[in-house]
């Protein structure tokens, strides 16, 4: 589970790690009103095919957290009822902001990950620009082009605000 407020950055490099990883299947579901019937086929289809669900903003539909307690109380019993029902490629991950919603069942089961955005404005810039070029070597030989003059009010605009 991941705990933060901003899970989009997760995400992405969540869907680049999958890619990576022998391309498994990633399924990305958006929790919000009639989002658990959705979530529950997505979360029973993969388990038996193996590939990743991400159940994003738990912290929106506090009414379900119930229901996906007891999907992933059933997901532990899998293996020693049917083993050949549980894929060992299947992943379920979770974003939420902390919240009393979520139940302390889910959270004592989960892998815990806290992401704290940087502070300030250059910390900040720095991190907007290793995210656009990927790498420090980059990062400098980007910064030193002729052209970067040309795209500093865009670079300033887009990461201060």
């Amino acid at each position: 589970m991941l705990l933060q407020t901003l899970s989009q950055p997760f995400i992405n490099r969540l869907l680049a790690y999958a890619k990576e990883y022998n391309n498994t299947p990633v399924v990305v579901v958006p929790l919000g009103q009639e989002q658990g019937p959705f979530a529950r086929k997505r979360i029973q289809e993969f388990r038996k095919i193996g590939g990743w669900v991400v159940l994003e903003n738990c912290h929106l539909y506090s009414s379900w957290m119930g229901e996906l307690d007891e999907i992933i109380e059933e997901t532990e019993l899998i293996p020693y009822m049917e083993k050949d029902r549980l894929s060992p490629e299947f992943r379920l991950w979770l974003t939420s902001e902390s919240d009393p919603c979520i139940p302390i069942t889910i959270l004592q089961k989960s892998v815990k990950c806290v992401y704290n955005p940087v502070t300030g404005v250059k910390a900040t810039m720095l991190k907007a620009y290793r995210e656009i070029v990927n790498s420090k070597e980059s990062l400098e030989e980007y910064v030193s082009h002729k052209k970067m003059g040309d795209w500093n009010k865009l670079f300033m605009g887009l990461t201060f605000f």
